[in-house]
């Protein structure tokens, strides 16, 4: 007997519902899962993961069970399920649901030999951190003990097997994840975020210190990704200074979406001094779009 496929149903669009997924224990099984509905502000509602990752592509071939009915994921989805899986994450209006997640689970997508060595950085990285007993003390104290941990990590290293870690640090951040635009609003709003890669993991304020800790300089809108992470680095950013749209727009001006009026849309919530002038809207083009933001942006200046 044929197994039915799933269908949605629709959510209580009078309350701020969402959709949780539950995975269902297993290993090397088929991925089971329980689909329901929650309530964001619901005093008792479920405690939940939200998940970061990338679309990759498009088809949906992957065949999973929801609600013992038959249904279909991409593929990129799929191994983000699959791996995290074993972690027993419950997963999950964009702004409240990645801020009221009691954690938000980065994916980086499937391994490989340059990116374990990237990982292996991180790992080290963050033990580092972990012996850094002042780091939620003043900035002056928690760099002067961070310039001498650097030095320890340096320690004993060849010039070759540094460069070799700047490398695979590239490697990483070249990760079509932090070319998303909305992966921003993801991050700068999580309570605590980890970053996957396979079955590895580390916090994500090892991602955020590892560039400066080992010299390597992402590229402007990759680097501005670390800088809204949950830690000590987002308090000590430009993110908690200037987050205007005008320095959000320049900061990402290189993220990428399917939509082109998202490189706007996805900053709005962000963004400290357009709340209520500017609003999401896919009824009005691209061109549209571009005027409402320079008309905003020359009054901003005038």
């Amino acid at each position: 007997m044929a197994v039915p496929q799933y269908h949605y149903r629709s959510l209580d669009l009078s309350r701020d519902a969402i959709r949780l997924v539950r995975l269902c224990k297993g290993y090397d099984g088929p991925l089971r899962c329980e689909l329901f509905e929650s309530f964001l502000h619901d005093c008792d509602g479920v405690p939940y993961c939200a998940l970061s990752y990338t679309w990759g592509g498009t088809v949906k071939q992957h065949e999973i069970t929801i609600n013992g009915c038959t249904f279909f994921i991409t593929e990129n989805l799929y191994w983000a399920l699959w791996n995290l899986r074993e972690q027993h994450v419950d997963l999950g209006q964009m702004r409240n649901i990645y801020e009221n997640a009691e954690e938000v689970v980065v994916w980086l997508g499937i391994g490989s030999p340059v990116l374990d060595t990237a990982m292996d950085v991180l790992d080290r990285v963050n033990r580092y951190i972990n012996h850094t007993n002042n780091w939620k003390r003043s900035k002056e104290i928690w760099l002067s003990e961070l310039k001498h941990r650097r030095e320890l990590f340096f320690a004993g290293l060849e010039q070759g097997q540094i460069e070799k870690q700047q490398q695979a640090l590239q490697v990483l951040f070249n990760n079509p994840w932090f070319k998303r635009i909305w992966i921003i609003q993801e991050v700068a709003h999580a309570k605590r975020a980890t970053i996957f890669c396979d079955r590895r993991s580390v916090p994500a304020r090892a991602l955020a210190i590892a560039p400066p800790f080992i010299r390597y300089h992402p590229e402007k809108h990759v680097q501005a990704i670390p800088d809204v992470m949950p830690g000590f680095h987002r308090h000590e950013s430009w993110w908690m200074r200037q987050r205007t749209l005008n320095n959000l727009l320049e900061k990402f001006q290189d993220s990428e979406a399917t939509d082109t009026r998202d490189k706007v849309y996805a900053l709005l919530e962000m963004a400290v001094d357009v709340q209520g002038v500017i609003s999401p809207d896919y009824e009005v083009s691209e061109g549209a779009v571009v005027q409402r933001v320079a008309a905003f942006l020359f009054l901003e200046t005038w």
